[in-house]
C-alpha cells in the first residue's frame, strides 16, 4: 500500500476522472454498438465529447436528486404542519371542554334601596349633566357620605360614571348606558317604579 501523499492524490484524481467520464464513455459505447453510423459521423473527439455527455448526465442526475430531496423536505414540512395543526386543535378542544365542564361562579351583586333610588334619580337628569352626592342626599334624605358610597359601588359595576369635581369635594356622576339599560329592564319587570 502506498503512503506517499502525491501518489494518493493522483490515484484519487484518476478515480474521480474515471467516475466523472463513465456516463459519457458508456453512452458513446452504446451509440457505437447500436448506431454505428451515428457514432462515425461524430468521430472520436477524444475527451471533449465524453466530457460533455458526462457533464449533461451528471447535471441531470444532480437536478433530479435535488428535486427528490426538495419534494421529500416539502412533504415532511407539510406533514409536520398538519400534525401541528391537528395537535393544536385537539388541545384547544380539550381546553374548551374543560372550561365548559367547570361550574361558572357568577358573583351576586346586591343592590339595596339606596342604590336603586340613586339609579332612578340618575335617569331623570338630562344627558350631559351630572349629580353630586350632596345634591342626591338632599333628595333621598341620606347623608352625603352614604350616597357617595352608593355612587362608588355603582361606578365599580359601570352603571354610573364620574365627571368633573364639584364643590364640597364631591364629584359629578351621570348614568351610563349600562346603568340606563339595567334600570329600564327593572322598570319593565316592575322591580323599580318609573320616575314621575
Amino acid at each position: 500500500m502506498t503512503t506517499d501523499a502525491p501518489a494518493i492524490i493522483q490515484d484519487v484524481a484518476v478515480a474521480a476522472y474515471e467516475i466523472f467520464m463513465w456516463p459519457g464513455t458508456w453512452l458513446l459505447a452504446w451509440f457505437a454498438e447500436h448506431a454505428p453510423g451515428l457514432a462515425l459521423t461524430h468521430g472520436d473527439d477524444g475527451v471533449a465529447l465524453p466530457a460533455m455527455l458526462s457533464g449533461i448526465v451528471w447535471s441531470l442526475l444532480v437536478f433530479l436528486v435535488f428535486q427528490v430531496i426538495r419534494t421529500i423536505c416539502l412533504n415532511a414540512l407539510y406533514g409536520a404542519r398538519r400534525v401541528n395543526m391537528y395537535v393544536t386543535s385537539r388541545l384547544q378542544v380539550r381546553e374548551r371542554r374543560r372550561l365548559l365542564s367547570e361550574p361558572v361562579a357568577i358573583p351576586e351583586v346586591d343592590f339595596d334601596e339606596l342604590d336603586i333610588a340613586v339609579l332612578n334619580l340618575g335617569s331623570t337628569i338630562p344627558p350631559g349633566l351630572g349629580l353630586t352626592a350632596e345634591e342626591l342626599s338632599g333628595q333621598l334624605t341620606k347623608r352625603p357620605r352614604q350616597v357617595q358610597e352608593s355612587l362608588e359601588k355603582l361606578k365599580q359595576y359601570g352603571l354610573v360614571d364620574d365627571g368633573a369635581a364639584a364643590a364640597g369635594g364631591f364629584r359629578n356622576y351621570c348614568l351610563t348606558r349600562s346603568g340606563a339599560a339595567l334600570l329600564a329592564m327593572w322598570q319593565r319587570q316592575g322591580i323599580v317604579p318609573r320616575p314621575a
